[in-house]
């Protein structure tokens, strides 16, 4: 398949049919159909956006980690629906520590997921205390880092409830080998 790039400063209006090329690039395309394609926002990092995408199951979105800070990663940042399947790559690119426990990276934004989740996710584990873990939302999905080695364990299954001065906050948790993040209030 063939290279497409978005250019930083493109707008690409219409359908964009990626049957087993590539779309790269920090610009905007219309609606993509992804039927064995790889979507691969940067140049080297950055968002890519795109009215609504369709990643069919042989489809890939790869992403690279250089950083958390600004332009440090790879983002799709998708306005209209998303249709997630396939395989997700992520790339964390040294010297950077990724995976730390409490890490996170806005890997992608949707304003509204039609349905899935990615089938496989590859380069997630990175040592035997260090991985990313895919956490899905309404609208997004984030690399969370996290520490496989601990194992964690439940008395019950009642919500943890967090009280300071009457204020309700919600805080991130990192769960080890059981649900990456938990929302608390």
């Amino acid at each position: 398949g063939s290279t497409f790039e978005a250019l930083a400063s493109s707008r690409v209006t219409g359908s964009l049919w990626l049957d087993g090329g590539t779309l790269t690039g920090t610009g905007l395309v219309g609606y993509v159909q992804s039927v064995g394609g790889t979507i691969s926002p940067g140049s080297p990092y950055g968002t890519l956006s795109t009215g609504s995408i369709v990643l069919d199951s042989l489809s890939r979105l790869e992403l690279e980690v250089s950083s958390l800070g600004v332009n440090g990663f790879d983002q799709l940042s998708v306005i209209g629906a998303a249709l997630i399947d396939g395989t997700l790559d992520v790339s964390t690119i040294p010297p950077f520590t990724g995976g730390v426990c409490g890490q996170v990276v806005p890997a992608a934004s949707f304003s509204w997921v039609g349905s899935g989740r990615f089938r496989t996710v590859n380069g997630a584990s990175l040592t035997t205390t260090r991985a990313w873990r895919p956490r899905y939302t309404n609208n997004a999905l984030e690399l969370t880092g996290y520490d496989p080695s601990l194992a964690l364990g439940f008395a019950s299954s009642k919500s943890l409830g967090v009280a300071e001065a009457g204020a309700t906050t919600t805080v991130d948790v990192c769960l080890g080998r059981k649900a990456p993040m938990s929302a608390v209030s």
